[in-house]
């Protein structure tokens, strides 16, 4: 038997045999370039968590600073975040080797940083006096959902694997799986905000800490990190201790000792599909108000006001409200021909607030329709500001409710309602929604109007800007005689250059003139009614103030606004009207005011109490 002289191959001439045989293999295909399904399900859920997560910054955002504010600069500080990202990780890529690898284990740092988004919001917010409503948001997303992007950004870029491809080909490879990424990041955050807005405060996975905290148990879930022990000591008291983050009574009475330091208290909350709702009250001055994210929706005194004393046994609904414009839009009663002319008056209330307006009209008897958006908004007028129930409620976008009456109407070949009244307030978070001043809006609305109605639009914003005046040509284009009423006296011009933020109502009657007024003492018997100022106010009667002392002192309108110079520049082509086609740019004029309206409330509530939510 012989044996075999050769030798078995050593474990060199193995590592020699491999290396040659990759050196001679063929290039590549650009498939090999494609991730494991794995890493492609990875990378799509990671993105879809990261849009999820902007959303639910944005809303985080709102109480504090504004929902306007909250979002001027939300595109670029996210846009910078990807692109900066982006650009790092190719360029770390490309010009390290082995890099990869570390831009594939970022993503174990995706759940540490969701974790602790609102840690850093908090932190952050004790300083948003400093930082304004303008760079607030800024800081606070550069800190939060900036990390987010940029972690997500480097586990995309580690996935396409550079191994026998030009490099041509690997990063032309990169650059649209981030491009396509950052259309899907989009896509989710509108969806996000389409589909998912409508259901913010229906339990607890929807509040604005319950989202961020579903963010973080998803990222936990999808890249289990090794990090995550070191993000549960901040995991517990932010999601536990934090008021904003604890529902019920239990975070309703966590939320009453941060706020009793600050001598006011929380009797109620909630998250609704307009912002986050509380009703305050102010311990010191004694008055109660509804607050919607950074706005105040309106309030009442209660019983220890000075000059209120004797009416402290008035019942809730006609408690004194702190804003005498809601009682001036009652004087709707006293624009001829008066309420006591009427025979069985109706009104139509857009916007309900916490009731002010309403609770007036139901008192005297006027059958009363309101269109409110905001369920929540509702359900607390009627429970902590005493909203009488003898009215009619539809819960639900005003535009869509004019326009599906007005078709039902239509069909059934009828007139749609008319009303002698339409009171039109809708202001909320430093600006208006800008599809109720449209052109297209308001004509619909006038079409409620009986023969003899009275529309009063209560409108907020800097008169001075070209917002408020294009929204007072549009009431003026639409509804012709009109006359319009400052909250409180112009301000000094030295006062008047730093802004004139004032809630104004505008009253007008486009289809009857005012006649001579018996009572008037200046109305002789040969006046000509051209001298009669339209729309024109009968004196009222005692009865009108409802026992009311704010009534009595305010509900009269005292400070007219000179509407001509609107007038002419709308006719010389300065100011152009609100429409459909040109609501956009009444969106961009009202964020100017937005920030200036967040300074406003910052100096009605204190900032340390806006914060705390």
């Amino acid at each position: 038997m012989s044996t075999s002289n050769s030798a078995s191959p050593t474990s060199k001439d193995l590592r020699t045999a491999a290396k040659n045989a990759q050196t001679a293999r063929s290039p590549a295909s650009p498939l090999e370039l494609l991730p494991s399904k794995s890493d492609i399900y990875t990378a799509l859920a990671t993105i879809v968590i990261c849009g999820f997560a902007s959303w639910a910054s944005q809303l985080s955002l709102s109480p504090v600073f504004g929902e306007i504010p909250s979002g001027l600069n939300h595109e670029k500080t996210k846009n910078t975040a990807f692109a900066a990202a982006a650009t790092f990780a190719l360029a770390l890529k490309y010009t390290i080797p082995r890099s990869r690898i570390l831009l594939r284990l970022s993503r174990f740092l995706i759940p540490l940083v969701a974790i602790n988004i609102p840690l850093i919001q908090g932190a952050i917010w004790q300083s948003a006096g400093d930082l304004g409503a303008t760079n607030g948001p800024i800081v606070t997303e550069a800190a939060t959902i900036g990390p987010l992007i940029a972690f997500t950004v480097f586990s995309l870029t580690g996935i396409i694997r550079p191994v026998g491809v030009p490099v041509a080909s690997v990063a032309a490879a990169d650059i649209t799986l981030l491009a396509l990424s950052w259309v899907l990041f989009n896509f989710t955050e509108r969806s996000a905000i389409s589909y998912l807005g409508p259901y913010v405060g229906k339990g607890w996975p929807m509040t604005r800490c319950g989202m961020e905290a579903t963010v973080a148990v998803l990222a936990a879930s999808l890249h289990r990190s090794m990090f995550l022990a070191a993000a549960i000591p901040s995991f517990f008291p932010v999601f536990y201790l934090d008021p904003r983050c604890v529902m019920g009574e239990r975070g309703v009475q966590k939320l009453r000792e941060h706020l009793a330091p600050l001598n006011h208290t929380v009797v109620a909350r909630m998250e609704s599909n307009t912002g986050y709702l509380s009703v305050i009250e102010n311990t010191e001055q004694h008055y109660r108000f509804l607050r919607c994210d950074h706005s105040i929706l309106g309030g009442i005194w209660l019983t220890s006001h000075p000059n209120l004393q004797r009416y402290a046994s008035n019942p809730l609904h006609l408690r004194e409200p702190i804003y005498a414009v809601f009682v001036m839009l009652e004087a709707v009663r006293l624009i001829d021909p008066p309420a006591r002319e009427r025979k069985d008056a109706n009104a139509l209330i857009v916007g309900l607030g916490i009731g002010t307006s309403a609770s007036g009209l139901i008192q005297h008897g006027i059958k009363t329709h309101i269109v409110e958006i905001d369920p929540g908004v509702y359900q607390f007028a009627k429970e902590h500001f005493g909203l009488p129930p003898n009215h009619t409620a539809h819960i639900g976008d005003a535009v869509s409710y004019i326009s599906n009456e007005y078709l039902k109407a239509t069909l059934k070949g009828e007139e749609v309602k008319k009303y002698d009244y339409i009171l039109h307030d809708v202001f909320t978070g430093g600006a208006v929604p800008a599809d109720l001043f449209t052109w297209e809006f308001l004509e619909g609305l006038k079409t409620f109007l009986k023969p003899n109605g009275v529309i009063a639009i209560n409108y907020a914003g800097d008169v001075k800007l070209q917002s408020a005046q294009s929204v007072i040509l549009t009431i003026l284009k639409v509804f012709g005689t009109c006359r319009a009423f400052r909250e409180f006296e112009s301000p000094k011009e030295e006062e008047a250059e730093k802004g004139d933020f004032t809630n104004m109502v505008i009253f007008c009657t486009p289809f009857h003139k005012p006649r001579p007024d018996p009572r008037n003492p200046g109305h002789r018997g040969d006046i000509d009614l051209s001298e009669i100022a339209a729309p024109y106010f009968h004196q009222p009667e005692p009865w009108d103030f409802l026992g009311t002392w704010i009534r009595e002192q305010r509900m009269m309108p005292q400070h007219e606004v000179d509407l001509l110079d609107i007038q002419k520049a709308g006719k010389e082509g300065g100011l152009e009207v609100v429409s459909v086609g040109t609501v956009e740019k009444l969106r961009e004029w009202q964020r100017q005011s937005a920030v200036l309206h967040w300074e406003i409330m910052n100096t009605v509530v204190p900032l340390s109490v806006w914060t705390l939510y």
